[in-house]
């Protein structure tokens, strides 16, 4: 929790992920070979919905995981949402979720 409330603040907890990229209004969190493979300009997720690319694999009130078959490979897509006061107080004490979950998954890689 401590570590969390540091990162929230800017302290000097690093992170094991690669570069954050805004783009279509929404904060990506990349690996260094997701951004290496979307550029600057980020994933095209827009694209994907519209023409039935992203594939769901799981959905709940609090995120969507879609699966997008690319030419180089597949890559699963996580969206994650805030559905309630709870994990809405929560984003204000800590990093997003989503942003917890990809550096834990980074760590883990």
């Amino acid at each position: 929790m401590c570590s969390d409330v540091l990162r929230k603040l800017g302290s000097l907890v690093t992170s094991p992920a690669g570069p954050t990229v805004r783009a279509g209004g929404r904060v990506w969190h990349l690996s260094p070979e997701g951004h290496d493979l979307f550029g600057a300009p980020g994933p095209a997720y827009d694209r994907w919905l519209a023409d039935g690319s992203a594939v769901t694999v799981k959905h709940g009130p609090h995120r969507t995981v879609y699966r997008v078959d690319l030419p180089t490979g597949a890559v699963y897509v996580k969206h994650c949402r805030i559905n309630g006061p709870r994990a809405w107080a929560r984003e204000l004490m800590r990093p997003p979720k989503a942003r917890l979950e990809f550096e834990n998954a980074a760590r883990l890689r």
